[in-house]
């Protein structure tokens, strides 16, 4: 059974902007879905 990958969502906690989280998604070559769910994780945690 393959493990779901979930990125922490302390992202907010360590007071990462929105901004510097989609340059470090760019940097690390993620897929495009991957991206998208890490961003939903982070507006979640947001709120």
């Amino acid at each position: 059974m393959k493990q779901e990958v979930t990125p922490p969502l302390n992202f907010v906690m360590w007071g990462i902007s929105k901004e510097e989280l989609e340059s470090i998604l760019d940097d690390a070559m993620l897929s495009p879905e991957e991206k998208q769910t890490i961003l939903e994780d982070y507006n979640d945690a947001e709120e």
